[in-house]
């Protein structure tokens, strides 16, 4: 009897942590939440869904997802893609999209803004998103799934690359995850692909437009993907900064000189701060 009274006293006291841990967390997951709520407002995003697994906020039309675990919602790094700059390549792509048809390659997807706002304007388009960061794909995935797009954006996890082989990343969880100029670098390891393996091994659509934001990695993308610049022709959209090339030694006279010598003329006006270009 004694054993069974000393045992039916540990059961209760393992009880009263059990739900002393379950009330801190609730309390973590509402200050998290009420954090998330007062940052939707103040950016002037509509919370539509929130639950104590996730939050969404309403950016035209589109849910994306906010990070409650680390307390980083996706609002943070919709700061930056709700100016200016961020809305003009938002309109151009869709422009483009509706006039050319066909596929469309969102390189450096992060959380999915362009392919999601693509997807929705443009009814019958079939979207791949690249996205490097495991942790950022792991998002992009959640917020394909939140706007029931499964169907017509395909995820893909990789960082394009000049040859197929494993490589390295940054590993903090930013929007801003970029390739180390090394390989062999310390950092998360990834697959590296060229952007002609991917295609033959993924797309039967013929690529109207390409747009690309990976960070400096631009060039490599490109010497990968010779290919499918001369099969598809598609109307590229580039972020160039000679601070973030440099890191591979390239620069953007030289992405430059590469697609002239494919056929592609530069646009003489940016859209969004970045390079168009088109097929001649």
């Amino acid at each position: 009897m004694k054993l069974i009274r000393n045992f039916a006293t540990l059961v209760q006291s393992q009880n009263r942590v059990l739900l002393l841990r379950n009330f801190l967390r609730r309390k973590r997951q509402q200050r998290i939440l009420t954090t998330a709520v007062k940052s939707a407002r103040k950016y002037g995003y509509r919370p539509v869904v929130i639950t104590p697994a996730g939050a969404f906020v309403d950016y035209e039309g589109v849910l994306l997802g906010m990070d409650l675990v680390r307390n980083d919602p996706a609002i943070h790094g919709l700061q930056y893609q709700n100016a200016y700059f961020e809305t003009e390549t938002e309109k151009f792509i869709v422009s483009a999209l509706a006039e050319r048809g066909g596929a469309f390659w969102d390189i450096g997807a992060n959380i999915g803004l362009f392919s999601l706002l693509a997807a929705q304007r443009c009814p019958k388009l079939v979207i791949y998103s690249v996205e490097a960061s495991p942790y950022t794909y792991k998002r992009l995935v959640g917020n394909v799934e939140a706007n029931h797009l499964n169907d017509r954006i395909r995820p893909l996890n990789c960082a394009l690359w000049e040859r197929e082989e494993m490589i390295s990343i940054t590993e903090q969880a930013t929007v801003c995850t970029h390739i180390l100029p090394s390989p062999l670098s310390e950092g998360i390891r990834i697959p590296g692909r060229t952007l002609d393996c991917l295609v033959r091994e993924f797309c039967a659509q013929t690529i109207s437009v390409l747009k690309a934001d990976i960070e400096g990695a631009e060039m490599c993308m490109l010497r990968g993907g010779l290919e499918v610049l001369r099969q598809h022709r598609p109307l590229l959209i580039l972020e160039l900064e000679d601070r973030y090339l440099e890191r591979f030694g390239d620069t953007s006279e030289n992405v430059v000189r590469l697609l002239s010598d494919q056929g592609y003329q530069r646009s003489p006006s940016l859209v969004g701060g970045n390079h168009v270009f088109a097929p001649m």
